[in-house]
């Protein structure tokens, strides 16, 4: 083989190599740990599947009772939509045993990268929504959150690096971005009886660059779960395109005077409690 052909050869191979590296970065991923975040058991979607479903069982260092955890992750991308959107939905957490299960430490969080719209501007150019839902249900002795660092959280995330998870915690990102975080009561139920809960956050932001990645997490912190109780979940993280207000149009006007302090900024932390 001439030396042309082999450089040919290799060069093509190192295309198809890197080609593979994208598709597979890009694909809808969930991540599923039982130890608060220190492990994580991965699923990853097939390329423009959109989809993913992935299941934990893992045994109770306490009681030695058995508990399930499960989801289904989605995304739109790829999609040249107007709005980017990343969701977990059927999120499951089950309690089977006859006894009660407590202090839990769970986190459940999805992410998938590449997403070219709403596209970027120094201007707010995009709304971006955090929604949570959940229900308890089938409880002997009721779902409560128990102990004095008991927390349970859903956490949005827009990585302007598109890095993925990029935002969440423990996930280091080189470039700034977007996130909105709320805390959330699990109700304790009797026995037959079902709660639900939701509630849904929003701020208005500027996409600071494009491909960004999507991400969103559930956590909680001392979970204790009643004998034949579950909690199912829904979490959906979106960022859409919201058209220039005229006030922001009439502020360019007067950047002269009032300086650009704000368009060099780096974006903030957006924490709701």
């Amino acid at each position: 083989m001439s030396n042309y052909l082999k450089k040919l050869t290799l060069l093509g191979a190192v295309v198809v190599t890197l080609l593979c590296a994208s598709s597979a970065e890009a694909a809808i991923t969930l991540k599923i740990s039982t130890d608060g975040g220190v492990n994580f058991t991965t699923f990853t979607g097939a390329e423009n599947a959109g989809i993913v479903m992935g299941s934990v069982s893992f045994t109770d260092g306490i009681t030695g009772a058995v508990i399930d955890v499960s989801a289904t992750a989605t995304t739109n991308q790829p999609g040249n939509f107007p709005t980017a959107r990343v969701s977990q939905t059927n999120v499951s957490v089950n309690n089977t045993n006859p006894a009660a299960i407590g202090l839990l430490a769970l986190v459940i969080r999805v992410s998938d990268t590449d997403f070219i719209q709403p596209g970027a501007s120094p201007l707010p150019n995009a709304l971006f929504s955090s929604s949570l839902s959940g229900t308890v249900g089938n409880s002997n002795s009721g779902v409560v959150l128990s102990g004095l660092l008991a927390d349970a959280s859903f956490q949005s995330a827009a990585d302007y690096s598109n890095t993925k998870f990029g935002g969440l915690p423990g996930v280091i990102t080189p470039g700034p971005g977007d996130t909105l975080t709320q805390n959330f009561l699990v109700p304790a139920v009797g026995f037959g009886a079902t709660g639900n809960f939701g509630n849904t956050q929003q701020a208005v932001v500027n996409v600071d660059a494009t491909p960004f990645a999507l991400s969103n997490e559930f956590r909680f912190t001392g979970l204790s779960i009643g004998a034949g109780a579950s909690i199912e979940l829904t979490g959906v993280t979106t960022l859409a395109s919201v058209p220039a207000p005229p006030a922001a149009i009439l502020a360019l006007t007067a950047l002269p005077f009032l300086g650009v302090s704000w368009l060099r900024r780096r974006k903030a932390v957006v924490k709701v409690g």
